[in-house]
């Protein structure tokens, strides 16, 4: 039964209704999920269906954009599919708050670059001038991975600082559900290996209310299912919860280490030409 039940608690996706099973007797206290009111039901969320008609209108939009450009300008694809990555990429970075979500700017930014990059070629070569040749667009794309670097090295800090600036509170809380991914590596000698990855779930309690809230990093420091913690939250909205991980922080700054360091010797190399 006890093994029944953990199988249960773990999922690759958040099931409301597992979810509302796998939590510990409230005690009468009303109930936050995720930031919305628990009353039994699934929440309306009001800008869904404006937010999914977007990405429709887009998606669908780009397709049609790529099928017709295929037949009169190949080059016109690579637009369409960045108008994908500039708008999808847009609203996920507005959803979230600054400067949490400023990692997601990247996405934006280079849909923008593929939006924007093919129509200043384009129109290079129709009126004759020459605009972008091969090097500048080697230096384009060399420049915003070293931006894509420089942003992998400041913002962990900035957000993690950020984060311990909102989340001064200080609350008991106790694993009631993880969900989990799959990562694929590859190690020195070139063998690939899969490893499964969880992100928690937590229980707690604040001001008279009990939060549900899922973490949404994951990670090799997860708790077991009914292992309890103290984690930090917003005293002023309480469903907003940090957990400080330094492999969360080191590893980005790793990554982004090397997105500059390449890219300056790749520069280096192609302007000593």
């Amino acid at each position: 039964m006890q093994e029944d039940l953990q199988v249960e608690r773990e999922s690759a996706v958040l099931d409301p209704e597992v979810l509302r099973r796998a939590m510990e007797d409230p005690g009468g206290m009303p109930v936050v999920i995720n930031g919305v009111p628990d009353a039994g039901m699934p929440q309306e969320d009001k800008g869904s269906g404006i937010k999914t008609a977007v990405f429709l209108i887009t998606f669908v939009g780009a397709i049609l954009g790529t099928i017709v450009f295929s037949q009169i300008e190949p080059l016109l694809c690579v637009t369409c599919i960045g108008a994908v990555f500039l708008v999808i990429g847009t609203m996920g970075a507005l959803q979230g708050r600054f400067p949490d979500a400023a990692p997601m700017l990247i996405v934006p930014l280079i849909g923008l670059l593929m939006t924007v990059l093919p129509v200043v070629a384009l129109y290079g070569r129709r009126t004759g001038t020459t605009l972008l040749t091969v090097d500048t667009v080697v230096t384009i794309a060399l420049g915003v991975m070293i931006l894509v670097g420089v942003g992998l090295v400041v913002l962990p800090p900035v957000i993690h600082a950020a984060k311990l600036r909102r989340c001064t509170c200080t609350v008991p809380a106790v694993c009631i559900f993880r969900t989990f991914r799959f990562d694929r590596s590859t190690d020195a000698r070139g063998r690939s290996y899969t490893r499964q990855l969880y992100s928690p779930v937590w229980q707690y309690a604040q001001d008279g209310v009990v939060y549900v809230t899922a973490e949404e990093v994951y990670g090799a420091d997860t708790p077991a299912i009914g292992e309890r913690r103290e984690i930090l939250c917003d005293p002023q909205h309480p469903a907003d919860i940090y957990r400080p991980q330094k492999a969360a922080r080191i590893i980005p700054t790793i990554i982004g280490i090397l997105f500059v360091v390449l890219p300056l010797v790749a520069l280096f190399v192609l302007h000593m030409r």
